[in-house]
């Protein structure tokens, strides 16, 4: 039988947060507590947290003005109190912490994103409905974005947004295009935003990224969830046989092929217009199945497929056309009847960055903390350290970036190699998501193990003949 956890993200904003000072209270306590048949993982943004302090702060005023003239009669609380609200957000983080709730700092991308947002009155940064700019619009819209990015880097993950904020992130009643419906979303979720629902759908995340309205709520959709994940431990789901593995691996190569993926694919190549699979390579022991349900009164099964293997691209630029070869990894919904029929939908395809891109994309995200000299430095230290393999560090790192899920503790590891320029705050959280971002063949692709007794010495500036033929190999055309 196929062992299952339904991976849920749950990305919380801040007026889910009124009230809540400690995250204290039984619903919170529901919320965060271990699941049977569940993985659940909370997120906070650094934009939460830090407008969050600033909601204690001005709720706290008028009892901080009751203390002021309770001085006048002799009390001396008054400085106590206002001791504790200055170091309240630096107690809310270490209690973030005991509680393992995750809190991500949007990017620089994030932030120029949001202000042009807010400029051009986009979704969720809407105008007042007199026509005016709307006070918290382009800190809505760096959510927005980083919940995009968040649902693109966990494709096999329900992704949650619990927000109170209907104005801006909600759809209009009965006045949303039908083919932006979410189909197969939970009673529980709420209608995005025609504008937001496009994006969703641009990227493939229209039937995995859902909003809900207050946190108590989406709680008893956990619950549900639960109770539904021990109905099926009474249901012997069956596994994956080599002649059923065989037909999906078939059948995803023949709806893969012929798929786009997002021109802004390829950061490295220059006026990309669009992007077609034209083939994949599918090895029938790489395919995962995850999230099984059987529905109650079916003679069927369900489940999310995924699988990531080597495929043939076309790139369509302004300058002609050029095939590729890159990874890629394809998921979808996959329905099994107690016959063997298999029947797809929600394919999508996700193309992986080079080690070249990753390096490129690591520069550009860490920018704002180095000044381009130290920078140049901490990207030659991370590519020389990673392919002469000097120490336990790297080693450990490597391991940890061979896996699907590397853990924090061992993606820190890469801060060692900074200790040139300092200390950042947030280094080792942002190596972190970048690592996640990555698969792992892919970052390590042109450092394999060297021969005993014969050094390693490829380096950052020269990716070496695996490199070139592996990752991104132009057969004919431009690029």
């Amino acid at each position: 039988m196929e062992d299952f956890r339904v991976e849920i993200v749950v990305f919380i904003d801040t007026n889910v947060l009124n009230g809540h000072p400690w995250l204290e209270g039984q619903v919170w306590q529901d919320l965060l507590r271990d699941r049977h048949g569940l993985d659940v993982r909370v997120v906070l943004s650094e934009v939460v947290v830090v407008e969050n302090s600033g909601m204690v702060d001005r709720e706290a005023g008028p009892a901080l003005d009751a203390l002021r003239r309770g001085q006048l009669l002799g009390a001396d609380f008054q400085e106590h109190a206002t001791e504790q609200l200055q170091t309240y957000e630096k107690r809310f983080r270490e209690r973030l912490r005991d509680l393992e709730i995750e809190v991500l700092e949007p990017s620089r991308e994030h932030f120029l994103g949001a202000v042009k947002r807010a400029a051009q009155r986009m979704a969720p940064a809407l105008p007042t409905s007199q026509g005016k700019a709307k006070p918290g619009g382009t800190r809505d819209a760096a959510l927005w974005l980083q919940l995009v990015d968040l649902a693109r880097d966990a494709p096999s993950a329900q992704v949650w947004m619990v927000t109170n904020n209907s104005s801006d992130f909600g759809a209009t009643p009965d006045r949303e295009p039908a083919e932006l419906k979410q189909e197969e979303a939970p009673e529980v979720a709420e209608r995005w935003h025609a504008d937001l629902a496009r994006e969703l759908k641009k990227y493939g995340l229209l039937d995995s990224v859902y909003q809900a309205r207050q946190i108590r709520t989406f709680v008893q959709h956990l619950d549900a969830l639960e109770a539904a994940a021990a109905d099926q431990d009474e249901y012997e789901i069956p596994d994956l046989t080599d002649d059923l593995r065989l037909q999906v691996a078939i059948a995803l190569r023949t709806l893969a092929a012929g798929s786009t993926v997002p021109s802004d694919s390829l950061p490295g190549v220059d006026n990309v217009t669009e992007i077609t699979v034209l083939d994949v390579e599918i090895d029938t022991d790489q395919i995962i199945l995850s999230d099984v349900t059987h529905p109650p009164g079916e003679d069927t099964w369900r489940g999310n497929v995924v699988v990531t293997c080597p495929a043939q691209i076309l790139v369509r630029t302004a300058s002609g056309d050029s095939k590729r070869h890159r990874r890629v990894t394809v998921r979808g919904l996959v329905e099994v009847s107690a016959g063997g029929d298999i029947a797809f939908s929600q394919v999508a395809v996700q193309l992986h960055q080079t080690l070249k891109e990753t390096q490129e994309v690591m520069a550009r995200r860490l920018a704002p903390h180095f000044e381009p000299l130290q920078m140049q430095l901490a990207a030659t230290d991370w590519a020389s350290g990673l392919a002469a393999q000097e120490s336990e560090s790297f080693r450990r790192a490597r391991e940890a970036a061979r896996k699907a899920a590397p853990n924090l503790g061992e993606i820190a590891e890469f801060s060692k190699l900074f200790t040139k320029i300092g200390n950042t705050p947030g280094l080792a959280a942002e190596l972190k998501r970048i690592a996640d971002s990555i698969t792992p063949p892919d970052m390590l692709t042109g450092f394999a193990d060297p021969a005993p007794g014969k050094p390693h010495t490829q380096g950052i500036s020269d990716p070496g003949p695996e490199d070139a033929s592996t990752d991104d190999q132009q057969e004919d055309g431009t690029g």
